[in-house]
């Protein structure tokens, strides 16, 4: 072997065992979800309420703005439906979209609610002959589809996969006790998870009956730490109580308002409390089922003013458990922390 082959040679296997060793170097762009296990959990979790739960739309746009860490979110009824949709890939302003054009509604109520309530004697017909299918004015089938077409293209529109985990929470009428869903299609999920009773039919999954998860775990911050959260971030879009005139109670339907705003009140009372930061838009005024868009953009609204007057006590519990860190520009970012969502600001400004 000459002296020129022999120095070619030596630089041929430099250059290899160079391109070897940075090979084996994490990419400093590098985004990878979850590389710390040991940092303190942050879950967002996102209480039921009817159309009062469009505020939640409001409150992502403000946190995801923000660049505010969720590792994960658990959802019930409507929050459900908007935390999925967000986990799933769509951004808040796809999911506000989705509510003011209201093909959301249309999906939800394939026929107004007065006419489907005219034609209730016509659904007994089929009990005269012996087929009795489950109470409830809708099926569902329509909303499913319709939020099944929601999911991202990238991902299989199963919630076991979504880049943000999702969990929905939903009842089991056979043994009255929460149910946490944790995997499945989307539409299906949801479906179960807001199945308002006598609205919508309960859905079998698993072996279990399911309906609306607001029965028995409206707001499930307890449910998000059994799932591992050490920091709970939760949003409540229920009435605030205050007292009533007498009058008041002389309107139709108003007595079955107040009474469902205190039971939804007294449920959630005690994971309201176990929150480590409680984000409640004012809601009052917004009807649980309101078709008026005007509620809609109310709720969006009041979301984002609460989040935005929450970012304070959410930067301080986030540097206080060691997720954030501030510099000295006012910055906020994370430490130690990798974001599941790689489109989600790494920077935020609260």
């Amino acid at each position: 072997m000459t002296r020129m082959e022999l120095k070619s040679r030596i630089s041929q296997s430099l250059v290899a065992v160079f391109l070897a060793a940075t090979t084996m170097l994490p990419s400093a762009n590098a985004l990878e979800p979850n590389s710390n296990n040991n940092h303190p959990k942050v879950a967002l979790v996102m209480g039921g309420g009817g159309t009062r739960g469009c505020a939640h739309v409001g409150v992502l746009r403000v946190l995801h703005d923000a660049g505010v860490p969720i590792d994960f979110i658990v959802g019930t009824s409507m929050g459900s439906v908007v935390g999925g949709l967000y986990a799933a890939g769509c951004s808040p302003s796809q999911i506000e979209k989705m509510i003011l054009d209201k093909s959301m509604m249309r999906a939800f109520d394939t026929v107004p609610i007065k006419m489907r309530v005219a034609l209730t004697p016509v659904f007994f017909v089929p009990r005269v002959f012996g087929r009795h299918s489950y109470e409830g004015l809708y099926g569902g089938s329509k909303f499913c589809k319709y939020l099944n077409g929601r999911t991202s293209s990238s991902c299989s529109g199963n919630i076991e996969d979504f880049k943000i985990p999702f969990y929905a929470v939903a009842t089991d009428l056979l043994s009255g006790e929460p149910v946490i869903l944790k995997s499945g299609k989307l539409g299906t999920v949801l479906q179960a998870s807001c199945a308002v009773p006598f609205l919508r039919k309960p859905v079998q999954i698993d072996g279990k009956l399911l309906t609306d998860g607001g029965i028995v775990c409206n707001l499930p911050v307890k449910k998000a730490q059994e799932l591992g959260a050490d920091i709970v971030i939760a949003v409540d879009v229920n009435e605030t109580i205050k007292d009533m005139p007498d009058e008041y109670f002389h309107h139709l339907g108003s007595v079955s308002r107040r009474c469902s705003s205190l039971m939804l009140e007294k449920l959630d009372k005690e994971d309201a409390a176990a929150a480590d930061v409680l984000i409640k838009p004012i809601t009052t005024g917004i009807y649980l089922l309101s078709r008026n868009m005007d509620d809609a953009r109310k709720a969006i609204s009041e979301g984002e003013q609460a989040a935005r007057d929450a970012l304070p006590k959410i930067q301080q519990v986030l540097n206080d458990r060691g997720v954030l860190a501030k510099n000295d520009s006012g910055l906020i970012q994370m430490v130690e922390y990798k974001a599941e969502d790689k489109d989600t600001p790494q920077v935020g400004r609260f």
